[in-house]
């Protein structure tokens, strides 16, 4: 089992470096840094997910707080991680990513300014099972949505319950958006979900993409 770090700065490169040091001291096992186009940045997560293999995509968000991540709440992440991939041993090719991003922009806009409400300061963490063996897919959706549980009771302990009301941003679908109803969409959405569905009624109204499963047009 390995902690990966992958560090992106937009500037100059020897700032970049130099922001970097304080982990590069930490003596990792592989250390390399470079200049490199955005498209090439863009498709660097794209390296583990070829043609052929079974995989998921679920995610959850980690609300920002005053104090920062908690170190806690990291290291049971990989505790947990260490153990699916340990239960689950099909799946021992999966990770588990803590995107670490610095919210200004997406957190300036008015919760009323789009059909998306949740604008609090949030991280996003997101779980990528991965086997080949075909035996598995019927445990694979179980088996994350068993690790996403683990990662919120560890999220309650070392933040708490509510620190982002009843939701926040995220770019990966969770679990509960998988598998629940419309209640639960007006829940979360609040005032703006009939705003959600003029918006997808208009740029996806065949669900295409799959986020945000809404009533169908006149319901």
């Amino acid at each position: 089992p390995v902690l990966i770090l992958q560090f992106i700065y937009n500037g100059d490169s020897r700032e970049g470096a130099t922001k970097l040091e304080r982990f590069t001291k930490l003596e990792p096992i592989f250390s390399t840094s470079e200049t490199m186009p955005y498209l090439k940045l863009n498709t660097m997560s794209d390296i583990p997910t070829k043609h052929g293999d079974f995989r998921l995509l679920h995610g959850n968000y980690i609300p920002i707080v005053p104090g920062g991540l908690p170190i806690q709440l990291v290291s049971r992440c990989f505790d947990q991680w260490l153990k699916f991939v340990t239960d689950n041993p099909l799946a021992s090719r999966s990770n588990v990513t803590i995107e670490i991003y610095h919210p200004v922009e997406w957190t300036s806009v008015p919760p009323d300014a789009t059909a998306y409400v949740h604008r609090n300061p949030t991280y996003n963490i997101f779980y990528l099972p991965h086997w080949t063996d075909p035996s598995f897919t019927e445990y694979a959706a179980n088996a994350v949505a068993s690790l996403d549980k683990a990662f919120v009771e560890a999220r309650d302990e070392f933040i708490g319950r509510g620190a982002t009301g009843n939701g926040g941003y995220t770019n990966y679908m969770d679990h509960t958006n998988r598998t629940t109803g419309i209640a639960w969409l007006k829940h979360r959405f609040e005032g703006n979900y009939l705003r959600l569905i003029e918006v997808k009624q208009k740029y996806d109204p065949v669900g295409l993409f799959g986020r945000w499963f809404i009533e169908p047009k006149g319901a």
